[in-house]
């Protein structure tokens, strides 16, 4: 799969983002697997510890969170806004087997 354009993912969930919109990410990871070309996300205030250490490319994290990092995309819901993008460029389509009309 092509690398997805952070820009994209940004426009696509409505989010408030300050960092380089041509990077690029190819799949979604937890916060403490991910790797410079993943996106992840922080919905619950208990994993917020992670978020120093993640190496993820970009982070979906709630607008009122405090701080700054560049690969935060600020949403209202992340939880919501990384299950749109899972959804839309993510999520495994099954193949359809049998003869096609």
């Amino acid at each position: 799969m092509a690398a997805i354009p952070i820009g994209e993912i940004v426009e696509f969930v409505g989010g408030e983002y300050n960092g380089p919109r041509s990077l690029g990410v190819v799949s979604v990871n937890t916060l403490s697997n991910s790797a410079g070309d993943e996106i992840s996300f922080l919905s619950n205030a208990k994993y917020a510890v992670q978020l120093q250490h993640t190496k993820a490319g970009a982070v979906l994290v709630p607008k009122q969170m405090l701080g700054t990092d560049p690969r935060w995309i600020r949403v209202n819901d992340p939880y919501f806004a990384v299950s749109q993008v899972v959804t839309r460029w993510f999520a495994k389509r099954p193949s359809l087997k049998g003869i096609s009309p």
